[in-house]
């Protein structure tokens, strides 16, 4: 089964952890000399945030998530980044901010949202020349490229065939259900992927998944089968197969 977005999406900022890392320790100790790890910590102290004590490089590197990095860039541009990047790379660094926090807050994410990460992540990574990741995220963007074509290619298909073009089986003077109930727009535009409808169980492990899934009465009301829908079902299968049930 192939990855979902969201999924896709999260090993992206992962590479983009992983590249932007030693660029941006390299930068901060380059700028500021032996206060560097200090200087880091005070960027990235907020009111409501106070980051562990950076004692050494490995430290550092192993504590700042993705959005640490990235506001590390943009709180010290003029100060630290500037000499070495541009206009084009400090629009990168917003543009993945963003689409971190909307991953972070699971907004919902389409192959273009995917690909856009991608190819964001990629131009900026390819900048620093953080090559194995931006290698990583190319690699992503492609593939995620061709599912843009395939979905693009089935939707253009069911265009082409008109729902009256269908033959009517039904009672006379009854419309097919095809024809009076209209598919939710991720269905209708071609960007239904079955890997978004399945429990992430990792996220329900961590406690971020879907209230749907995390949380436990929610996921029961939604799943249980209650007597009256039980007595439905069982009526519509004995009328389908000839065996009475109540009209």
């Amino acid at each position: 089964m192939a990855k979902s977005n969201r999924n896709t999406v999260s090993d992206i900022l992962e590479a983009t952890r992983r590249g932007l890392g030693p660029f941006v320790l390299r930068e901060y100790k380059q700028a500021y000399g032996a206060a560097f790890l200090e200087q880091m910590q005070d960027v990235l102290r907020t009111g409501a945030y106070a980051p562990k004590p950076f004692t050494d490089v490995k430290t550092a590197f192993t504590e700042i998530d993705l959005q640490g990095w990235l506001n590390l860039m943009m709180r010290r541009w003029h100060e630290v980044f500037k000499r070495t990047l541009g206009h084009a790379e400090r629009s990168y660094v917003s543009e993945l901010l963003e689409i971190r926090n909307n991953w972070a807050h699971q907004k919902p994410i389409s192959t273009d949202d995917a690909y856009r990460a991608a190819d964001t992540a990629t131009r900026l990574l390819q900048a620093v020349n953080a090559v194995e990741a931006a290698n990583f995220t190319q690699l992503q963007g492609r593939t995620l490229r061709r599912r843009q074509f395939a979905e693009e290619a089935r939707t253009a298909e069911r265009r082409t065939t008109h729902a009256t073009d269908v033959p009517i089986t039904t009672q006379k003077g009854l419309k097919p259900w095809r024809l009076v109930i209209q598919p939710q727009q991720d269905v209708a535009r071609g960007r239904f992927e079955q890997a978004e409808f399945a429990a992430d169980l990792a996220q329900v492990y961590r406690g971020d998944a879907e209230p749907e899934y995390n949380d436990p009465a929610e996921f029961f009301r939604r799943t249980y089968l209650t007597e009256g829908l039980v007595g439905l079902l069982a009526n519509g299968l004995r009328r389908l197969n000839g065996l009475g049930g109540i009209r």
